[in-house]
């Protein structure tokens, strides 16, 4: 079975994991994989393709209503494809005047890619989109180069479109690899103009979802449906206990009320009185 048989279980890829059928031996040294016996059914039937997922990223966020799952392994290897590609020619080009240059492009950045990539969570809440990217090693790899957590969140009310964008033509340098990621864009109405590379600016970019429809279906029915939206309710004046015992929360209401009145009967004398007096000086011309 691929000579995973007796390996520490940390050792492997979770996805590995889950394309065989194996049962974990607790030994002195740690957890080890097994060999387990298949029946005839499941020899028969085709391994599904396993997917990294995060469905525990956001299992305690507020108001959650479903998190989505990505393609971490067919996107990392986009992304890396991609990073190799663009890497020859500035490699070819610098290699005799700065070799840093070369290790950076060629180790650094396709490292890069994948730990952005796997650091990337989204999830629907009753709010809106959360998108989180979680803490994660970039340029040259140095803790002092780390990128912080960040979250944003897109409240259903704000968003003017999410479609999806399906994956066509190549990309890289000279075209090299094809292009194989379908991308869910959201918008609002803040989003537009042009972003990098002269390229539309959107207010989120989703790679690489397992069920980027699923996603889009969901967002548009909660916008639909009115989730997010802020309160329009007039703030409503306190309710008047009318039982017995409710005579303080009546008075309460009453008494402002009262000196509001004399204040207007007080300017309204006033008034008669100016207006009198214009009269008598009419009256003397």
């Amino acid at each position: 079975m691929g000579g995973y048989e007796n390996r520490p279980l940390g050792t492997i890829h979770p996805s590995t994991i889950c394309k065989r059928s194996y049962c974990v031996h607790i030994e002195q040294n740690g957890p080890y994989l097994r060999n387990m016996p298949k029946s005839a059914a499941e020899m028969t039937a085709p391994l599904t393709t396993a997917k990294v997922a995060s469905s525990s990223y956001f299992a305690g966020e507020d108001g959650l209503i479903e998190e989505f799952q990505f393609e971490y392994e067919q996107l990392n290897t986009f992304d890396q494809k991609v990073a190799y590609a663009n890497a020859l020619p500035v490699s070819l080009a610098t290699i005799c005047v700065c070799p840093l240059v070369f290790s950076y492009i060629v180790v650094c950045e396709p490292q890069n890619a994948v730990d952005r990539n796997n650091a990337t969570h989204v999830c629907v809440t009753r709010d809106g989109i959360r998108y989180s990217v979680d803490k994660h090693k970039a340029n040259c790899r140095m803790s002092m180069c780390d990128v912080g957590r960040t979250m944003k969140t897109v409240p259903f009310d704000k968003i003017t479109d999410c479609d999806i964008q399906e994956p066509a033509g190549r990309t890289a340098c000279c075209w090299a690899v094809e292009n194989t990621i379908t991308v869910v864009n959201v918008d609002t109405a803040s989003s537009g103009g042009q972003g990098q590379e002269g390229l539309p600016r959107h207010e989120v970019q989703i790679r690489g979802l397992v069920d980027p429809h699923a996603f889009k279906k969901l967002v548009w029915k909660m916008k639909r449906e009115g989730h997010g939206t802020p309160s329009q309710q007039v703030a409503a004046p306190r309710d008047i206990n009318m039982s017995r015992g409710g005579n303080a929360d009546v008075s309460a209401l009453v008494q402002p009320l009262m000196a509001q009145n004399k204040l207007l009967e007080q300017q309204n004398a006033m008034l008669n009185e100016h207006t009198a007096l214009l009269r008598k000086i009419a009256a003397a011309k």
